[in-house]
């Protein structure tokens, strides 16, 4: 950056040129004569024709040498407007000069400019990138091309088939034509159509009917038997969106052989999830793996309380005992209560009476207490990494979505339906 006193010398350097300019056009002969010593120091001598020029040419020359010692002292070694000067040294009169005389300096530091590879590819769109409609005829061109290549013969087996073709020529032997890359074991002379076609990555081969079958036979086997689940994926085994995922897949499975295209509705996903859907089945059809989920923090780690066999149990029993007085929030309340740890005193107690115990093989009323408060709390091996174990009850909207998937709907009273039990046998009998 320029400072403001620079500024403001180059202006003065430069209203003195125009000055000495405007004196020039008045037919006034100036001769200046600038020498300069090692030190940068310029004297000047002028000739002045006109007693009122010489004057002003000499308040302009003072002016001009003032402001060039101060530039010596300040700014020693830059260029005009604080740029390295690459003409010599760096003196307000010699810039005056160069613009007198064309600018040298800048015709110099403009062919010093160089141009970075890749500058301005960034741009939306850049100088030669072309337009959209550009873009989008040389990729149809570049798609012709490959299937143009693809109807074509490869060079390479062509090459060697009429080396094989050589070969039993010259030894007269039609069962001996040597091994080849693209044909084997020489036992005979391949043919023209056996010479594969074009190097254009191959389709991907759609899997057949029978193959569906078969996934889905091996997919059904492995969700309905829990040793074979705990044989492929550990003890953790299928829970929360990863079980998802292969029922997924199985309906997936099953709407192509019904020739069905929506199979992803059937769990209220979307095109997102269906476009994965087919990878997901195509995955299982050939390696019989399905990709994890990466939500909640990989291993599909994300479970839901209502897959506990004790939550669910504590909630249909809550319902049993309340009846038709059940709320989400009173629901949500019981669900928080079952799920509330025991005191943390009294967890102490047991795990001392555990330890100080262990030995003795006839207390195992303690070392039940302690095995139960343990699975209560959660502290066994992988808490850490158990999603529903750190949360500690769950709010109403959370109850009432589970009453919906036990069959539980909410309804109003109607007009017309009475309530108060007047067509029951006693009431009609009297």
């Amino acid at each position: 950056m320029v400072s403001a006193k620079r500024k403001k010398q180059l202006n003065l350097a430069l209203l003195s040129a125009r000055e000495r300019k405007n004196m020039k056009s008045k037919n006034v002969e100036i001769i200046e004569t600038l020498d300069s010593t090692y030190e940068g120091q310029w004297d000047s001598a002028d000739d002045i024709s006109s007693g009122d020029s010489v004057e002003d040419s000499e308040s302009g020359d003072d002016r001009e040498s003032e402001f060039d010692n101060n530039e010596k002292e300040e700014n020693e070694g830059e260029g005009p407007l604080g740029y390295e000067d690459e003409c010599g040294d760096s003196e307000i009169n010699s810039e005056i000069s160069d613009l007198e005389d064309g600018s040298k300096c800048k015709s110099q530091q403009i062919s010093d400019l160089k141009y970075h590879e890749g500058a301005g590819t960034h741009l939306r769109a850049s100088w030669g990138s072309g337009s959209d409609r550009s873009k989008r005829r040389k990729h149809e061109e570049a798609r012709q091309l490959k299937e143009e290549g693809a109807r074509c013969y490869d060079i390479r087996a062509l090459w060697d088939q009429a080396r094989m073709v050589g070969l039993c020529k010259a030894q007269d032997d039609p069962e001996n034509c040597g091994e080849s890359e693209f044909f084997g074991s020489g036992d005979r002379i391949p043919s023209l159509d056996e010479v594969p076609r074009g190097c254009s990555p191959p389709r991907r081969r759609r899997p057949t009917r029978i193959e569906r079958q078969n996934a889905i036979s091996d997919l059904t086997y492995l969700l309905n038997h829990k040793k074979k689940i705990k044989e492929k994926y550990g003890d953790r085994g299928l829970i929360g969106t990863y079980q998802l995922r292969h029922e997924m897949v199985l309906q997936f499975l099953h709407a192509q052989l019904r020739k069905e295209n929506h199979g992803f509705q059937c769990h209220r996903w979307g095109m997102h999830t269906a476009r994965m859907l087919v990878q997901w089945e195509s995955s299982w059809v050939q390696e019989r793996e399905i990709q994890r989920s990466q939500q909640g923090g990989g291993d599909g780690r994300l479970v839901t309380w209502f897959e506990d066999e004790g939550v669910l149990l504590a909630v249909r029993e809550y319902i049993m005992r309340t009846g038709e007085k059940v709320t989400s929030r009173s629901l949500a309340k019981a669900v928080a209560n079952y799920l509330k740890p025991a005191d943390n005193d009294q967890l102490e107690d047991a795990l001392s009476h555990s330890v100080i115990n262990r030995e003795n093989p006839e207390n195992e009323e303690v070392e039940e207490l302690v095995l139960e408060a343990i699975e209560r709390v959660g502290i066994q091996d992988g808490y850490e990494e158990t999603h529903h174990r750190k949360r500690k009850g769950i709010r109403a909207r959370t109850a009432r979505r589970w009453l919906a998937r036990l069959g539980f709907h909410w309804t109003e009273v109607r007009k017309g339906v009475y309530i108060d039990g007047h067509e029951r046998p006693d009431v009609v009998e009297e």
